[in-house]
């Protein structure tokens, strides 16, 4: 979508998949230069196989949206799969109010790896009254790598509710940061990180549990929150 004014409408676009040897699937929903309010995007998208590729599941750039609601965006690594995504949601340039992102996740099924930038990007853009729920797990014998469960640069966030968690599974090996916060100006945001761990499932002490706040960023009445759970090993 294109230059376009979007009212009350729902956007479903289910079961992108990508499987087979270096298979690759482009994002599911692209908006740009919009108009948008009330809007439903609901995307599914899977990719199992062999060194798969998945590019962002919804891009949103140059638009001006209102309660914008993305649901199941998520990203799956079969057996013996590799997934590499850049993210699931990538908004750029963009003033948006009321956006709600749920149950954005990875999953590594078994004896896979999945590599991922961030659940989402957003880079110079407002954001308003918003919720953001990311998560990434690791199977049986499965590898998540995620730089960061938010990516946020150089935008201004209020009143915004972002929460990353980690779940290591049997054998299960995830690495990264919650959210990492680039040159922004906060207000009234809280940050939870959460890493889960069962079975042998492990994680690296350096980088997990971590929400990072650098690069000059200005916090106002926010809360930054960092929870870890094993139930196999110590934390």
């Amino acid at each position: 979508m294109v230059n376009c004014s979007i009212v009350n409408s729902k956007i479903q676009t289910t079961g992108q998949y990508a499987a087979g040897f270096l298979a690759n699937a482009v994002g599911n929903t692209q908006i740009y230069n919009n108009w948008a309010k009330n809007i439903s995007v609901i995307a599914n998208q899977f990719a199992g196989g062999f060194v798969s590729y998945i590019d962002s599941l919804m891009t949103c750039q140059n638009s001006m949206t209102t309660n914008v609601s993305v649901t199941s965006a998520n990203n799956y690594a079969g057996v013996f799969g590799v997934v590499n995504s850049y993210a699931n949601v990538v908004i750029t340039n963009n003033l948006m109010n009321q956006l709600t992102v749920v149950t954005v996740s990875n999953f590594a099924g078994f004896v896979a790896v999945l590599n991922t930038y961030a659940n989402i990007v957003i880079q110079t853009s407002q954001l308003n009254n918003s919720r953001i729920q990311c998560s990434n797990y690791g199977g049986f014998i499965g590898y998540v790598y995620a730089q960061g469960v938010a990516m946020i640069s150089e935008s201004n966030v209020i009143k915004t509710a972002i929460q990353g968690t980690y779940v290591g599974g049997f054998i299960g090996y995830f690495s990264g940061v919650n959210s990492n916060l680039l040159s922004c100006r906060v207000s009234n945001v809280t940050l939870t990180g959460s890493n889960v761990q069962f079975g042998t499932g492990y994680r690296t002490t350096a980088l997990n549990t971590q929400n990072s706040v650098s690069d000059g960023s200005n916090l106002i009445n926010s809360v930054l929150q960092n929870n870890c759970n094993n139930f196999a090993t110590s934390c």
